[in-house]
């Protein structure tokens, strides 16, 4: 029986070596599979770094246009602006010229009593 013990010793040695080899393989499989976690996590993270700077050009881009905006919007006011000014001039002048003529009646009307109180 002693050629027993040793083909049972054989046996356990070479499952024992078939145990270490799976082992080997399951820390070798799970050493890759934390380097593609690892290496997925530092591309997502790479991408969402892209994704925010694109956005802040994006945010950049759009706050330039408002300001832009803004700017066109002021100057087409300040356009607007004038232009009512001048309309508003032309407007008094005309409101002047209109009332002129009451005026210098009023002016003739105190002129005539001025000068019929000097005559008398």
């Amino acid at each position: 029986s002693a050629g027993a013990v040793s083909k049972q010793s054989v046996k356990t040695e070479s499952e024992r070596e078939a145990a270490l080899e799976k082992d080997l393989q399951a820390a070798m499989q799970s050493e890759m599979d934390k380097g593609v976690d690892e290496r997925e996590a530092m591309e997502d993270a790479e991408e969402k770094e892209k994704e925010s700077e694109m956005e802040k050009a994006i945010e950049r881009r759009v706050r330039k246009m408002d300001l832009e905006m803004e700017g066109r919007v002021d100057k087409i006011t300040s356009v607007e602006n004038k232009q009512a000014n001048e309309f508003d001039k032309k407007e008094d002048s005309v409101d002047k010229i209109r009332n002129a003529p009451e005026i210098t009646q009023e002016e003739k009307r105190k002129e005539k009593k001025k000068t019929k109180v000097e005559e008398s």
